[in-house]
């Protein structure tokens, strides 16, 4: 009986294990749209011809941007990003736990982006280890909850408005960022709306 109840352990920690080994999907090309759960990885630096570079509809995503950089085409409109999240069904809870990680982003208006709709915000997801430059706005959480923007660093140009915007958020958490300093109307920090239990710790311009 103890060799069944050893074998029955042992066969569904090899199922545990293998479902995580499941390779990451390579994004070789872009613009790039990632509608099911899983980690996606960059192959290489690339251009993005679209106004958003990489889509992301659905929760429980990685891309990992693996040191490349996403360029975009300069455009100053305000659809033209980097990478956006946004729940097309308009399903409560349906973006969260996103991780965005480990790459630059640059020549775009909106670098990152939660894009808030009705019924709808982003939630317990991360912005990590990202480089910005050449962006109007460089991450904009819009109506997020519990989001976490973290040792990024974003370089300004003459175009740039605001580095971080958090608004109507709730309880974001924003440390250890890099500001390169800027001629005015630039902010490095900008919160604004209805705002109630957002974090803005450990953050320094260069």
């Amino acid at each position: 009986m103890k060799t069944i109840s050893k074998l029955i352990l042992l066969a569904l920690a090899s199922l545990t294990i293998s479902a995580y080994a499941v390779p990451p999907t390579v994004i070789t090309s872009l613009p790039f749209s990632i509608t099911v759960p899983g980690r996606y990885v960059l192959k290489q630096s690339l251009s993005s011809p679209d106004v958003a570079a990489i889509l992301i509809t659905c929760g429980d995503v990685t891309v990992d941007l693996n040191g490349n950089t996403i360029t975009g085409r300069g455009e100053t409109a305000d659809k033209a990003f980097g990478i956006e999240m946004y729940n097309p069904n308009v399903l409560s809870g349906a973006l969260s736990n996103i991780i965005i990680e480990n790459g630059t982003l640059t020549n775009f208006r909106n670098g990152i982006i939660f894009t808030r709709d009705t019924g709808a915000s982003e939630s317990n997801s991360t912005i990590r280890n990202i480089t910005m430059t050449a962006v109007g706005v460089a991450i904009l959480d819009n109506v997020g909850t519990d989001n976490h923007i973290e040792r990024c660093t974003i370089v300004p140009d003459a175009n740039a408005q605001i580095g971080i915007e958090l608004l109507n958020c709730t309880g974001d958490v924003i440390s250890g960022n890099k500001f390169y300093p800027s001629s005015p109307p630039y902010q490095d920090i900008l919160i604004e709306g209805n705002v109630e239990g957002n974090v803005v710790v450990s953050n320094k311009d260069e």
